[in-house]
């Protein structure tokens, strides 16, 4: 018999090891895989197969199917196949509680049967960090955006939060998705722990204004694509806000004392400038200042330093 060769035993040596964790470890690994690659793990060892079904991130992320193939895709047809797979996998889930909810894939509006689901899977199992990330795969796609279910009417919301509230929701994301001021406004109000939100081109947003004080949320991010013309809030412990957009808009921020992070993109340099220049007196503790637009160049630069607050920041 011929001796086992080194890497053999130092496989060996390894898989004991990482037989001899516990569940709950084992099972915090599995947690932070994206879906596919933690359903894989079943078929190490009888003691892994149930392991995925008790993950508490759930990382639907399909996208690269879509970006990477090297055949013709068929849209509708993977998108079946994206709903499909997801179903199933919240069929079999059986932990109470999870700490994230993420779809990242093209769909849109035809799927809102199953994203409705989706979101009732999620707030019943009292979710933390919720994104719903539904970019197109291409540009032109003329399909219609995916619309939020509308949490002011009764009906909607019930639907949505059968146990009754969101109140363990800690960040909610959601990109090329249509969500009205409304709802936005019933998650900020209703979502005490609320710490972080961004939300991205949607075409229902007109404005974004909160009705009282946020006073737990530290990041805010808005990305328009001309629909939205203000934004106002009054954040005491906002440390990051991002606003994105093709035209000028009316920023007021309030009592936004502990802001170290600005980022503020749009199409023509003289739109960022009046847009930063709206709040450039709110920004005495800012350290970093992102700028993105089409043109950007020295004298731009000189514009920016010309505020006495910007000298002494990193501009990126």
């Amino acid at each position: 018999m011929f001796p086992k060769s080194r890497n053999w035993m130092n496989s060996k040596c390894t898989q004991d090891s990482i037989n001899r964790l516990p569940d709950e470890l084992l099972i915090s690994i599995v947690s932070h895989l994206p879906v596919k690659d933690a359903i894989k793990t079943s078929v190490i060892a009888r003691r892994w197969r149930y392991f995925w079904k008790c993950s508490s991130i759930l990382d639907f992320d399909g996208s690269k199917v879509l970006f990477e193939s090297d055949e013709p895709i068929w849209l509708i047809d993977e998108r079946r196949k994206f709903a499909t797979t997801v179903n199933k996998v919240l069929d079999l889930h059986s932990l109470p509680t999870i700490e994230q909810f993420r779809i990242a894939f093209d769909l849109d509006q035809s799927n809102a049967g199953d994203i409705g689901k989706w979101l009732q899977f999620a707030f019943a199992k009292r979710v933390k960090r919720l994104e719903l990330n539904l970019a197109e795969s291409y540009m032109g796609r003329l399909d219609k955006q995916y619309i939020f279910p509308n949490m002011c009417d009764t009906i909607e919301r019930l639907r949505i939060l059968p146990s009754g509230g969101c109140e363990s929701l800690v960040a909610l994301c959601l990109i090329d998705v249509d969500v009205t001021e409304e709802t936005l406004e019933f998650f900020i109000s209703n979502c005490p722990l609320l710490e972080e939100l961004r939300v991205r081109y949607s075409n229902y947003l007109k404005k974004f204004a909160a009705s009282s004080p946020l006073v737990r949320l530290k990041r805010l991010e808005i990305a328009s694509r001309g629909t939205c013309k203000s934004v106002e809030i009054c954040t005491p412990n906002l440390l990051s806000f991002a606003f994105y957009g093709i035209l000028r808009v009316s920023i007021n921020l309030k009592n936004v004392s502990s802001l170290i992070s600005l980022s503020v993109g749009a199409a023509r340099p003289t739109i960022v400038m009046d847009n930063i220049n709206q709040i450039s007196g709110s920004l005495s503790r800012l350290e970093t200042l992102k700028i993105r637009t089409s043109i950007y160049n020295v004298s731009i630069r000189r514009i920016f330093f010309s505020f006495p607050s910007f000298k002494n920041k990193k501009i990126l």
